[in-house]
């Protein structure tokens, strides 16, 4: 399981003070919406890297569909690289 990280100090010492998330270490504090946000940027992140994997290795189907997963959350180039895994 991922653990969530204060974007300041880096430390993974988050606990839940009411309706936030304050970092034990340096104060910071984060709503749900925020940490979550986190976790889609990384997971995005770890779908463009396999996709890149993927199209290098020349499996270009399951390349188009990691792509093709990116683009149906607005992004643009994911859409590009969708369309160029298609070629």
């Amino acid at each position: 399981m991922r653990k969530i990280k204060c974007e300041l100090c880096v430390q993974r010492d988050l606990l839940k003070e009411g309706s936030r998330f304050v970092c034990q270490t340096c104060g910071a504090a984060y709503s749900a919406d925020q940490l979550r946000r986190q976790f889609d940027l990384a997971d995005q992140a770890e779908i463009y890297a396999e996709a890149k994997q993927a199209y290098r290795a020349k499996r270009f189907k399951q390349a188009r569909q990691l792509y093709l997963a990116l683009a149906e959350e607005g992004d643009q180039q994911a859409a590009f690289y969708a369309s160029l895994s298609s070629s």
